[in-house]
């Protein structure tokens, strides 16, 4: 995959098998910056041998009708770093190994009545 231009019938390839895929459900996006009539389109690989069988992709089909691909697999993974959490996580684990405390002690426990 390069992120140029594909017809839509080479997105319905199932990315396991090869093999044309089944349309399934079309989906309108409205989104901010995607054009107007642009949709989304499940696609179900239908043969039974592949580890995708009964799976589906999506596939972003634009308003002029072209589909575009993307690689993933090449962008740089984002995660944002909360404040505070270390502390956060340092609070949650101390609370989970006091909850333990109580459970093994039998005091954990909220009685009804």
């Amino acid at each position: 995959m390069t992120g140029g231009v594909v017809t839509f019938e080479q997105a319905k390839i199932c990315p396991r098998c090869g093999k044309p895929g089944e349309e399934g459900k079309s989906v309108p996006v409205s989104a901010p910056r995607v054009p107007r009539g642009t949709r989304v389109v499940f696609v179900w690989c239908r043969t039974v041998v592949c580890p995708w069988y009964a799976t589906s992709w999506p596939i972003q089909v634009y308003h002029d009708g072209t589909v575009r691909e993307h690689d993933h697999s090449r962008d740089e993974k984002e995660y944002r770093v909360l404040p505070n959490f270390d502390a956060r996580s340092q609070a949650v684990l101390d609370a989970v190994e006091a909850q333990v405390a109580m459970e093994r002690r039998g005091d954990g426990e909220i009685r009804n009545g």
